[in-house]
Formats: structure tokens, C-alpha cells, sequence
């Protein structure tokens, strides 16, 4: 359980340093204000972050462990789902 909590918080990190450097540069090769996305993204990042959070200490509450897994497995599918449709998106080379 450790193990997978500590990959699983590795990689949310990664995946939001990733993310938050990629969003103002895509914005700017749109001709969007690098600035407004990024702040876009932060309160996304932050309100997803409070949410999911709550969610996930109710889960546990209701459900130990199979809540959090659970959670935690749906979570992972839409990050898979969206992942898979940005990989559609043009290049910016």
C-alpha cells in the first residue's frame, strides 16, 4: 500500500510539473494569453486537488481502503482517457 500511495503521489507530481510548464507554452503557439492559461490551470489544478481530496477522505471513511482504491483507479482511467485524446494534438515542431 505504501509502495503504490508513494508512485502514485510521484507521479500526480510529475504529471502536474509536466503540465503546468506545457500549458502556457501551448497557449502562446495559440495565440491565447500564456498567462490566463496557466492561471486557467492552477485553479483547475487547485479545485481538482480540494475535491478529489475530500472525496478521497470519504471514501475511506465509508469504504477503507477498496474506497480509496477505487477512487483512485477511476481517477487514473479519465487521466488515461485524456491523455489519449491530447495525444491528438498537433505538435508544436
Amino acid at each position: 500500500m505504501v509502495a503504490g500511495i508513494g508512485l502514485l503521489t510521484a507521479g500526480f507530481f510529475a504529471v502536474h510539473g509536466i503540465a503546468s510548464g506545457w500549458v502556457p507554452v501551448r497557449a502562446h503557439a495559440g495565440g491565447v494569453s500564456a498567462g490566463q492559461a496557466a492561471s486557467l490551470y492552477l485553479v483547475a489544478y487547485y479545485l481538482g486537488s480540494s475535491v478529489f481530496g475530500s472525496l478521497a477522505g470519504y471514501a475511506w471513511s465509508t469504504h477503507a481502503w477498496a474506497g480509496v482504491v477505487a477512487l483512485t483507479t477511476g481517477l487514473l482511467g479519465v487521466t488515461v482517457a485524456a491523455a489519449l485524446l491530447l495525444r491528438r494534438t498537433p505538435s508544436l515542431l
